[in-house]
């Protein structure tokens, strides 16, 4: 499912939806200029990034110019840390490298953009280093329907799969 897709998915469903994107760090220019297209014209309102799976470490500079661009929406960035799972009791694990889930050097990120809300730390540390974050994410779990979504035991979403209970 493409951004375009995701985002055109969220506006239909906007009560529920937030439109996320995920670009991969080595599109360059043309990753900056699709986040700021997603952002400007499309309603994207944040970005997810998942080292393991797109094989590169989120605080890798080929990345920055992305970040700069969400930076300068001020919009949040998620960053998959840790194990991911993917890869587990396959052969080498199936070329998965745990290592660009280590979250030690997503600090430099954090540090060198202070304005792009980044999700990888725990809660308190969220609360300390970034309030905004908090905020926002306070604001969208007090819309009604997303508080109806919340406390479903099944979430499904046409296309998107299930969010199951246990997934909270």
């Amino acid at each position: 499912m493409s951004n375009y897709e995701i985002a055109d998915y969220a506006a239909a469903n906007s009560d529920i939806c937030i439109p996320f994107a995920s670009i991969d760090p080595r599109k360059g220019r043309l990753g900056v200029r699709e986040a700021r297209d997603l952002v400007e014209n499309h309603g994207v309102r944040g970005f997810k990034f998942h080292g393991i799976m797109q094989d590169i470490g989120g605080a890798d500079r080929i990345a920055y110019p992305i970040y700069e661009a969400i930076a300068e929406h001020k919009l949040p960035a998620i960053f998959h840390t840790g194990h991911s799972g993917m890869g587990t009791g396959m052969r080498g694990g199936g070329g998965v490298r745990l290592k660009w889930g280590q979250p030690m050097p997503m600090d430099d990120v954090a540090v060198d953009f202070p304005d792009m809300v980044d999700r990888m730390f725990s809660e308190l540390e969220v609360a300390a280093r970034y309030p905004r974050q908090v905020a926002w994410r306070e604001a969208m779990t007090a819309r009604p329907a997303v508080q109806r979504a919340l406390a479903a035991e099944d979430r499904t979403a046409p296309g998107l799969g299930t969010w199951t209970v246990h997934a909270r």
